[in-house]
């Protein structure tokens, strides 16, 4: 593995930009601007509650974005509106077997509003997945020449929205009094004017139907249509890292809960910080405020200089738009974790990959675009990967003799090959499941001949023998090269104790995050 930093000053060059101070990374600290949290479900009556916090002083318009598991469509997104040292807190619930809805008894402000039970318990809760993104239309599908298959040529119900991830992006700084005096928490602990920031996208002098469901309170609102004009109005102009409006800051968990099982796990959200370093004009930051009712902004809005810390090292990158720039920092060659199937507390492992910018490189017209080697198509576009697992005495899959030294021989046979063919994958180890995914996203692994042990993913390399690779070539004679696939993720694991007095049964389930591996060269 060969890794050097690429020279500050010639990025900053080739960048136009004043130095790689701006650059998108991933924040182990936990704070950024964009949030990602790998995995959601409803399956089998599960819940996923989200948060997130605003741990700075500014006031904060953020976009927070569900997307479904198997090609990243959107089924819901809306606008945020965050007042300093402010949380938001939802639920994603199922809607019978068939769909899902986000629910909230948070008092933030969104818009559209999120609409919730009065006092007695009557009227509608939440809001409901979409599936228009991926049933719209004739799917282009070259493996359907007849153009049967229906939209994106997935699964083209409601039940598709039932499992997923999500992206929380921040798109800026809010400077305005009156908007902040709409935002802020009163002292009961609710903003006094989330229908004037509603308002703001309502066309002037436009009153909306007195059961609007996008409004708390529709009678006693008029349109101003400001941000339909300029959703920029507002906003901090230089909101970047070194200016008084400071972006990022954000922290963000899920936890998904079984409540038949009683049992839970909690995960915290992986951080992207500097993220808007794209939005710099001589230096001038410019808002990403954008209408509820867009898809935008996206992964692809990202600064497109990355910078990656690889072991003691660290590598700037500069690529020719933000997916790609997003996708260095999630890019790793394997990944290893733990899996436990120990009969005797009816133990069950399963590792969730997601891969949060796939969508960009494999719904294109034609050939996929590296690192991915497989367009999607017919429901599926599926990468290879190699599979290898030692139990906890250092076993292999196939001991080579008899009683040696440590380390033993590799076993005779290489490793298993499987494919992974969805943007959120969930592996299960054995014949049962820790988070019961539904089989539009589960995989089963290989039998690895050990109840417990460890394994590891390789994504190196693809089916046909190829090096996966994401090049940086915006810088000639200084091209980066990333091995493997933009990936996230962690597993889960449960067990149930059935010795406790009396026959009772006790769920447990914890997380634990993947570790991983990097393949960086920088000539």
């Amino acid at each position: 593995m060969k890794k050097k930093l690429l020279p500050l000053a010639m990025l900053a060059g080739l960048a136009g930009v004043a130095s790689t101070a701006q650059a998108v990374y991933l924040n182990t600290d936990g704070l950024g601007e964009t949030l990602v949290y790998p995995f959601y479900t409803v399956e089998s009556g599960q819940n996923t509650y989200v948060n997130v916090t605003n741990t700075t002083d500014y006031y904060k318009a953020v976009k927070v974005r569900f997307l479904e598991g198997e090609n990243s469509q959107e089924v819901l997104d809306f606008n945020l509106y965050l007042s300093p040292h402010d949380v938001w807190t939802g639920a994603i619930v199922p809607v019978g077997e068939t769909g899902a809805k986000i629910i909230t008894r948070d008092n933030s402000c969104t818009v559209p509003y999120i609409q919730r039970p009065d006092a007695t318990g009557a009227g509608a809760d939440g809001i409901e997945f979409r599936d228009f993104q991926y049933t719209a239309g004739t799917s282009p599908d070259p493996s359907d020449p007849s153009g049967s298959l229906q939209g994106d040529g997935g699964t083209q119900d409601l039940t598709r929205t039932r499992e997923g991830y999500i992206e929380i992006i921040e798109m800026g700084a809010i400077i305005d009094t009156d908007m902040q005096e709409d935002i802020i928490h009163d002292s009961n602990g609710k903003p006094a004017g989330c229908d004037n920031i509603r308002a703001n996208w309502l066309a002037n002098g436009v009153t909306p139907s007195a059961t609007s469901a996008n409004f708390e309170n529709p009678a006693d609102v008029t349109g101003t249509g400001v941000w339909l004009a300029d959703a920029s109005v507002g906003f901090a102009e230089q909101a970047d890292h070194d200016t008084l409006y400071r972006l990022g800051g954000l922290y963000g968990y899920g936890v998904l809960i079984n409540p038949a099982e009683g049992s839970g796990s909690a995960y915290n959200a992986k951080a992207l910080d500097q993220f808007f370093g794209a939005a710099q004009v001589d230096g001038v930051y410019n808002s990403q405020h954008t209408n509820p009712g867009t898809v935008l902004p996206s992964m692809g809005s990202a600064y497109t200089v990355a910078q990656i810390i690889d072991g003691n090292q660290v590598v700037d990158s500069l690529f020719a738009d933000g997916w790609d720039a997003v996708s260095s920092v999630f890019m790793h060659d394997t990944l290893s974790n733990d899996f436990v199937l120990d009969m005797a507390v009816n133990a069950d492992t399963d590792w969730v990959i997601t891969m949060p910018t796939k969508r960009n490189y494999v719904n294109g017209a034609g050939a996929p675009v590296a690192p991915f080697t497989e367009a999607w198509a017919g429901g599926a576009a599926c990468e290879v990967l190699s599979l290898e697992g030692w139990d906890r005495e250092e076993a292999v899959t196939e001991l080579t003799g008899d009683i040696d030294f440590s380390p033993r021989p590799p076993a005779a046979a290489g490793p298993d090959d499987f494919a992974i063919c969805t943007e959120v994958n969930v592996l299960t180890f054995g014949d049962a499941s820790a988070v019961h995914p539904s089989t539009r996203i589960r995989y089963g692994v290989p039998d690895l001949g050990f109840e417990n042990g460890w394994a590891r993913l390789d994504f190196s390399v693809d089916g046909g023998g190829a090096t996966r690779q994401l090049v940086d070539d915006e810088a000639p004679g200084f091209e980066t090269t990333f091995v493997g696939l933009p990936i996230t993720g962690f597993a889960v694991q449960k067990f149930i104790n059935g010795s406790m007095e009396g026959g009772t049964l006790a769920n447990y389930a914890w997380l634990v995050e993947h570790s991983y591996t990097r393949d960086i060269t920088v000539p």
